[in-house]
């Protein structure tokens, strides 16, 4: 398995109007707060230092108000993009989910859920989403990049992020990062429909 990881993102579980995402480091350091805003047409996910809302480092915006495919993209703290994400609709509904991934170059990277069976009974089985943990890996061609992983806890939902290489680029971490929130917040959403 892998060491101590790259993030750990916790999703607050008394906060009825928002969704709010703790992140902390590998150390278990407590860095930074990714808030989603209630009530949107569109998803807007802001990343800020340790809950200080004033300056916003990191940005998840969608200009799709139907997320069945949506293309998320991903600012950084200058607001130019540093990559997009897109949800492969149809497979990602009702098989396993699938994500294109890519950086400010283009330069493609995917998504994919390890295990179909698991995507499947945590989609059409009841509560299943709470018992059954997932992991994710993100990939740049064959290579294996980072690995996004749900830890089982039927209160809080937590993910963490393993970053495969140990000097990844500071975008590709932020992508990772951006990924893991967005597969927190849409499986927090289909839990609750």
């Amino acid at each position: 398995m892998h060491a101590r990881p790259e993030f750990v993102i916790r999703r607050q579980i008394l906060n009825f109007l928002n969704t709010t995402f703790d992140i902390y480091d590998g150390e278990g350091k407590y860095v930074l707060c990714a808030s989603q805003k209630g009530f949107k047409f569109r998803e807007e996910i802001d990343l800020s230092p340790a809950r200080d809302r004033s300056r916003t480092l990191m940005s998840i915006r969608t200009d799709q108000v139907i997320d069945f495919s949506a293309t998320y993209s991903v600012y950084g703290t200058d607001g130019v993009a540093i990559g997009t994400l897109t949800r492969k609709g149809f497979k990602s509904a009702f098989v396993a989910d699938e994500w294109d991934v890519r950086d400010k170059t283009g330069q493609p990277d995917l998504i994919t859920e390890e295990s179909t069976l698991l995507a499947f009974l945590r989609r059409f089985v009841p509560f299943a989403a709470f018992f059954l943990p997932q992991t994710y890996h993100m990939t740049i061609g064959p290579q294996q990049v980072a690995t996004l992983q749900q830890h089982f806890n039927p209160i809080v939902m937590k993910m963490s992020v393993h970053m495969d290489g140990a000097d990844a680029p500071k975008d590709q971490k932020g992508l990772a990062l951006a990924a893991a929130i967005l597969l927190m917040a849409i499986d927090k959403r289909q839990n609750e429909s």
